[in-house]
């Protein structure tokens, strides 16, 4: 009895020895934070598992109105770093979430014309001295491991629309392809080159930006519900910078900001569940979306149901399918075709071959068509509701039908249905995203 019971502890250890050095990512380790600080006095927050010590550290705060300050570890784990800027003063709290999750907690105090200059906030993740993620050659090895949600999922950024960097020659390794880039969240209208990082034109349909472990089995993230922009930067690093304009508390005279780290093993649908789940109560669209076979039913805020169904070569066979990330996919030869619902508006990126173009048919009980406008759009009405369909490059006489660039076999269009009331200009919608696509680097997914 003895015997089989050593036998059975001998093996029992032996196995997880063994999970242990071929890299299992099972979140069995803890994990543990402290204060680091790095050149210039930075402070840093320097994270780390059991299973293979630092993951990354995060300077708090490369940019924005608070910049060096001083740090302590407490007791019970958490970390503090308290920094002061004449007469703000902000509080910054991290706390361990076992097993994969650090909160990040930010309370920002003084003058409310002081606060109101807090635009932003500037956190780098920095993996630099960390073995298990740090580059093993160049830049691109370290890019390519990076990774942001669109309408197509998870995306590698450097399969991603990337733009040049003005800083260094156009020529330079700096720039074939670019190593660095910006990305702004859906939701935002694009700025266009900031910082000299490029200007991506593939939009974040979340504010959520990681990279996974050289060995592929663990990741590390940032992520909160609003962000101005997402970013992996000069070095071996990635960046989230928080829109604190809607963290400013008037009434209570403070900021006050959370964001969520994750450290867990490289599983992207259990990262962005974990994310949904963090940040339920401000994710999600007013816009209800059921596919229903070649046709999406979008529920408007104020509205009945509009009938979306796009016509073209092919795409009458086609069928709408639903995808773990949330959005919609229509594909078939020569064509696919993302939807995905943010905030008032439905968005269409379609990857078309052969030059061809796209057609929209919107219809809906209880909606008319809306007295004509000298702007290439459909407009619906409906006793409380507005509605309007346009596209990035439209036929003038035909607003529904989405005209194929000039030159290139291969090209993307973009579409959307913009939902709006009374209050809202007419041509607001199509103006703001003729601006808003004219900014970044075109986006460029495959046809297949």
């Amino acid at each position: 009895m003895t015997l089989a019971f050593t036998l059975v502890v001998t093996a029992l250890t032996l196995i997880t020895l063994l999970l242990i050095h071929t890299g299992s990512a099972e979140a069995s380790g803890p994990l543990s934070i402290d204060v680091h600080h790095g050149d210039k006095d930075h402070l840093l927050l320097a994270a780390s598992r059991s299973e293979f010590g630092l993951a990354f550290e995060l300077w708090c705060y490369e940019a924005g109105l608070l910049h060096n300050g001083t740090g302590e570890k407490r007791e019970d784990g958490s970390v503090v770093f308290t920094h002061r800027s004449g007469d703000v003063t902000g509080t910054t709290t991290f706390t361990p979430v076992q097993p994969d999750r650090i909160i990040m907690k930010m309370v920002a105090t003084g003058p409310m014309e002081r606060l109101k200059e807090a635009s932003y906030l500037g956190p780098c993740m920095q993996y630099w001295h960390s073995d298990a993620f740090m580059r093993e050659s160049g830049l691109p090895d370290f890019a390519e491991r990076c990774f942001l949600y669109t309408s197509r999922g998870q995306v590698g950024m450097l399969e991603t629309a990337r733009g040049p960097m003005q800083s260094f020659d156009l020529d330079g390794e700096e720039n074939n392809p670019p190593w660095t880039q910006w990305y702004v969240p859906l939701t935002r209208m694009h700025p266009g080159d900031i910082w000299s990082f490029g200007a991506s034109g593939e939009r974040p349909t979340h504010g959520l930006v990681g990279v996974t472990s050289k060995d592929g089995e663990w990741l590390a993230a940032i992520g909160s519900p609003n962000v101005r922009n997402l970013g992996q930067g000069w070095h071996d690093c990635i960046h989230h910078v928080p829109e604190l304009e809607y963290d400013l508390d008037e009434a209570a005279g403070e900021i006050r900001h959370q964001s969520m780290i994750y450290l867990m093993p490289n599983d992207k649908h259990a990262l962005l569940d974990a994310y949904r789940s963090d940040f339920a109560e401000y994710l999600g669209s007013p816009l209800e979306v059921t596919p229903v076979g070649p046709a999406l039913i979008v529920k408007s805020p104020s509205g009945g149901p509009l009938r979306l169904q796009l016509e073209g070569e092919g795409l009458e066979q086609a069928v709408w399918e639903e995808t773990w990330w949330g959005a919609w996919l229509l594909a078939g030869e020569g064509f696919q075709i993302w939807a995905n619902a943010s905030g008032n508006d439905l968005n269409l990126v379609a990857g078309l071959s052969n030059g061809r173009s796209i057609g929209a048919d919107v219809s809906g009980a209880g909606w008319q068509a809306a007295a004509s406008v000298q702007f290439p759009m459909l407009e619906l009405a409906a006793p409380e509701a507005r509605a309007a369909w346009f596209w990035e490059r439209a036929d003038a006489a035909s607003p529904a039908t989405g005209l194929p660039p000039q030159t290139g076999s291969n090209h993307v269009l973009r579409g959307r249905l913009h939902f709006y009331d009374e209050s809202e200009a007419v041509d607001a919608p199509v103006q703001w995203a003729e601006q808003d696509w004219a900014q970044a680097v075109p986006i460029t997914i495959p046809v297949e």
